[in-house]
């Protein structure tokens, strides 16, 4: 259809020129418009696959990725039209110093507050080694660091150690889910299951 495929190379004028929300609001329009196209299943595959997405009950959007270059998570807010929310305080620091972290997965808490998931390595040591584990942040709705959760907002979680010819070294998603009670139960760094409290710190190991 040449309207979706107008609305699709929108997008990605606006995407090259850094007007992200512009970019929601087009992409927005696309699936609403033209939900069968092959287009809107190219527009559902880019945003899966670009980092991560939130819907409030407001209707705003919560957009989770990673600055070029630098590998530094960010995140930021719009508003329903595609605005960009200047109340929402996007955290710069949620990458831990020190650590190289990839940010898989989050969660909006029944708060109003966002749970971020994702793996953490330590630097390589000389024979090649990393401890790995998994990294939770909560934000507040504001965007800012929680500091009642973990240390400052972040709770770290290492557990395993990677061989330098492991090809999925940084590779391990990790997914998080909220119980009713609060706490929260994460999976991935090969597998592991497990509990940890509402101020992060680590329950139960479920398997390892």
């Amino acid at each position: 259809d040449r309207a979706a495929t107008l609305l699709w190379n929108a997008a990605d004028c606006s995407d090259a020129a850094y007007q992200v929300g512009q970019a929601i609001q087009i992409r927005t329009a696309l699936l609403e418009r033209f939900p069968d196209s092959e287009h809107a299943k190219d527009t559902l595959h880019f945003l899966a696959g670009s980092g991560w997405l939130l819907l409030q009950p407001d209707g705003k959007i919560i957009v989770g990725g990673e600055t070029a270059g630098s590998a530094q998570p960010v995140v930021h807010r719009y508003r329903p039209d595609g605005r960009l929310d200047t109340g929402f305080i996007p955290a710069g620091n949620i990458k831990p110093t020190g650590y190289a972290t990839v940010i898989s997965d989050a969660l909006l808490l029944p708060s109003g507050k966002i749970l971020l998931a994702g793996t953490v390595s330590t630097a390589q040591s000389p024979a090649g080694y990393r401890r790995n584990g998994i990294l939770l942040v909560r934000l507040n709705t504001n965007g800012t660091l929680d500091t009642s959760f973990g240390s400052g907002g972040r709770a770290i979680d290492l557990f395993r150690e990677t061989d330098p010819a492991d090809p999925l070294l940084y590779g391990y998603r990790v997914d998080v889910a909220a119980q009713a009670d609060g706490k929260l139960v994460a999976t991935g760094q090969g597998g592991s299951l497990r509990r940890y409290r509402s101020n992060g710190s680590l329950e139960a190991v479920i398997t390892a």
